[in-house]
């Protein structure tokens, strides 16, 4: 009773979520499949609701994208981030708008305009999850603003400081994007701190959508930004991260000095 209760529910998840059929039909399959181990049990009904609707719905969202990630990297229908994606059912990363955030430890040290954060401080990191859709600035406001209230009893009245960790803070794009793009604006919130380069070429399927061979005619390029680092890449320039601290800009705050511990 219970297995073709989820069932039913897994079928309405995926239509809700607009899943493809071949990848529905997949899932499904597996899902036929695990539950025939008894080991394998979960109360979902009790993890369900515990979850703000909006909240769950866009969280649920990753399930999709890291789905259709898979499929295009790798050629099948399923997730190649599991881990990632756990955290998502312990409650211990949300989704606001278009990004996905999770309260850590700070790293490092950092002492600038009056916040200071330590290797204790508490820091929301960001993610940027690939939607198919534009990372746009009003959107990008409306994420920070959501997880800002979501986690401000943390903060205690002090300052509610993001990092973010990704390809797209490394700070040599800033010589493939336009100053008028999405990307650029979304870089320019972060003071980087820290950034690096990567030996090889084996981390632009984050743009690309598919593992690069060494050919850069075999990678797509029909966006502005494929084109501008296809040609990048043809130019033998490095690719890399980077590591960056935006603090939020509180109107309520603003002109305090803090110190984060």
């Amino acid at each position: 009773m219970v297995k073709s209760m989820m069932k039913a529910y897994l079928c309405k998840f995926l239509n809700e979520f607009s899943f493809l059929e071949e990848a529905c039909e997949t899932l499904t399959q597996t899902y036929a499949a695990i539950t025939t181990d008894t080991s394998l049990t979960a109360d979902w009904e009790g993890i369900l609701k515990r979850y703000d609707e909006e909240i769950w719905h866009t969280s649920m969202q990753d399930l999709k994208w890291k789905m259709m990630e898979c499929k295009s990297v790798h050629g099948v229908w399923g997730t190649a981030s599991a881990a990632f994606q756990s955290r998502f059912f312990q409650m211990k990363r949300f989704g606001f708008g278009k990004l996905q955030f999770n309260l850590q430890q700070f790293d490092s040290d950092y002492d600038k305009n009056g916040v200071k954060l330590t290797p204790e401080s508490q820091v929301i990191a960001v993610h940027i999850p690939r939607t198919g859709t534009r990372l746009d600035r009003e959107t990008l406001v409306k994420s920070y603003a959501k997880a800002a209230e979501f986690y401000r009893k943390i903060f205690e009245g002090k300052p509610i400081v993001f990092v973010c960790h990704s390809w797209l803070l490394f700070p040599k794009n800033r010589e493939v994007l336009s100053t008028q793009s999405n990307l650029y604006a979304f870089m320019s919130d972060y003071d980087i701190i820290e950034w690096g380069e990567y030996e090889d070429y084996s981390q632009v399927w984050r743009l690309f959508d598919r593992k690069y061979y060494g050919d850069v005619e075999s990678l797509p390029q029909d966006t502005s930004l494929r084109r501008a680092y296809a040609d990048w890449i043809r130019k033998g320039e490095k690719t890399g991260w980077g590591y960056g601290v935006y603090v939020y800009k509180d109107s309520n705050k603003r002109g305090d000095e803090y110190a984060i511990s």
